[in-house]
């Protein structure tokens, strides 16, 4: 998660690429109801070919989801149609690592933001086994002591 996150950070300085869509393929995403009525948002996975550096690399990607509005099975066909080119950023001296979208995504930093969650809740709950296992504080009461008088002979 923390690496994916680096990479995106450090994509915004990337230099580009035009790739040509070989194939893709639009699928629905999980999606709810709105008003009553049932709505669907869809996703695409595309392949493409892009020349950088001299070298031709073929790649595949899940196109990002950035939007929060449906979008329709026909406008991302129509976008993502067999043929058409796509911007591709990619690592200078490394041209077979890329991304579509360059910046960190908010996927990765919901990701990110679940694993720090984690370490907290784990955290919290380690630090409470460890005073319940402290001398003293077993039996779930305070120790406490009483003067009693010693008899000097």
């Amino acid at each position: 998660t923390f690496s994916q996150a680096f990479l995106e950070f450090a994509s915004r300085t990337w230099p580009a690429a035009e790739a040509k869509i070989i194939s893709r393929t639009v699928y629905p995403l999980p999606g709810g109801r709105r008003s009553g009525d049932e709505f669907r948002r869809f996703g695409a996975h595309i392949w493409f070919e892009y020349i950088a550096d001299g070298v031709a690399v073929s790649g595949n990607a899940v196109v990002p989801d950035n939007t929060a509005a449906a979008a329709s099975q026909s406008d991302l066909e129509r976008q993502f149609a067999v043929g058409k080119t796509v911007r591709v950023h990619y690592r200078p001296g490394d041209p077979f690592r890329y991304i579509l979208e360059p910046g960190l995504q908010w996927t990765t930093l919901m990701d990110i933001m679940h694993v720090v969650l984690l370490w907290l809740l784990f955290a919290a709950w380690l630090g409470r086994l460890v005073k319940s296992l402290q001398p003293g504080r077993r039996s779930g009461g305070r120790a406490t002591a009483s003067e009693t008088p010693v008899a000097q002979g």
